[in-house]
């Protein structure tokens, strides 16, 4: 999949409490509103799912906005090392997936892909949530930052 290129509106469910934060975004990363947001491991700034790898840092949620005084650029918010990226986990949100999740997925453990979409690789990028439903082909319910529960013997 491609990485975002646009800010874009993510369909909600909600789900419990929504934990809600904002992060730093490191240097030159490019943030926009619906991406799926990470931690770097090394410095604890905020980058894009795309710039993860695997293991390499910690999901924090979706990106719902910016503490930025002027208008959002359409064409992202890149960080300086003083823009907040806003972000909230713990909502169940409609995402893209990778052709390789099914409905045999659900309640099974989700990870970034990319900043917008998911795959059942552990291979791809941080551990986000869990799979929650397939709402059609390449499109699911994830519950963002849920712990992934052993499977009932």
């Amino acid at each position: 999949m491609p990485a975002l290129a646009a800010h874009r509106n993510v369909k909600r469910r909600q789900y419990g409490n929504p934990k809600i934060g904002a992060t730093l975004i490191g240097t030159s990363a490019i943030v926009f509103e619906g991406s799926l947001l990470v931690a770097d491991a090394t410095t604890g700034l905020a980058t894009v799912a795309t710039d993860a790898g695997a293991g390499a840092t910690n999901f924090l949620g979706i990106c719902t906005g910016f503490d930025y005084a002027a208008t959002i650029p359409s064409t992202g918010v890149v960080g300086d090392g003083v823009i907040y990226a806003k972000w909230e986990s713990n909502v169940e949100v409609l995402l893209v997936c990778a052709a390789s999740v099914t409905a045999a997925d659900n309640n099974k453990a989700a990870y970034c892909l990319d900043d917008e979409g998911v795959t059942d690789a552990t291979t791809a990028g941080p551990g986000c949530g869990v799979f929650r439903g397939q709402e059609a082909t390449l499109a699911v319910w994830v519950e963002l930052g849920a712990p992934v529960l052993p499977a009932a013997t």
